[in-house]
């Protein structure tokens, strides 16, 4: 009988970011022209959102270690995560990938890869009608092949981070992409 208790967990999370970069060259490689914008937009999206949870992984390993040296107890701890949750997926971009680089997830190269993306996502969606009406499909091919390969080095980048890190709370997603209140969110305040 499965395990109901099971929530989402890392292969889920890893089978998202490669059936979506299947899913993109794909419509690259069959030339689905009606495809190419929404999917620019949402490689976009999923960049960030993989930066800020590799973020908050290191993050979250280094309080881990912290909580284990200094002894704290489970309550400042699960008080300590709840709000570096809250923290990190409320980063913008920008400081995403400013904190993944400072914290070694990403290297120099990637940083820099990003930080084109970034502006360029800027810009994509302050100009959102503008591009819709002017862009070629050969631009945006090409645009998506190299947003592309960008989301490719980070979701690379992200895997070598679960790697080094193996640790069983790291799988469970539910830890940062749940939207519902965590436990010390849910505790009522004595008066």
């Amino acid at each position: 009988m499965p395990n109901k208790e099971k929530n989402l967990i890392f292969p889920d999370f890893a089978s998202i970011l490669l059936k979506r970069r299947s899913e993109v060259k794909g419509f690259i490689e069959n030339n689905e022209e009606s495809k190419f914008y929404e999917s620019i937009i949402l490689q976009y999206s999923l960049i960030e959102s993989t930066l800020k949870y590799m973020v908050f992984l290191q993050m979250a390993l280094n309080l881990g270690l912290l909580h284990v040296r200094m002894k704290t107890s489970q309550e400042d701890f699960h008080f300590k995560m709840d709000e570096l949750k809250l923290y990190c997926q409320n980063l913008s971009f920008y400081q995403a990938q400013h904190l993944a680089l400072c914290s070694n997830v990403i290297n120099e190269e990637l940083y820099k890869k990003i930080d084109k993306i970034r502006i360029e996502r800027n810009d994509w969606i302050h100009q959102t009608w503008l591009l819709q009406l002017t862009s070629t499909p050969n631009k945006l091919k090409e645009d998506l092949e190299r947003v592309n390969d960008t989301f490719w080095e980070v979701t690379q980048a992200f895997g070598d981070l679960v790697n080094d890190i193996k640790h069983p709370w790291v799988f469970d997603l539910n830890v940062f992409f749940s939207k519902g209140k965590t436990k010390t969110q849910t505790k009522k305040n004595p008066k």
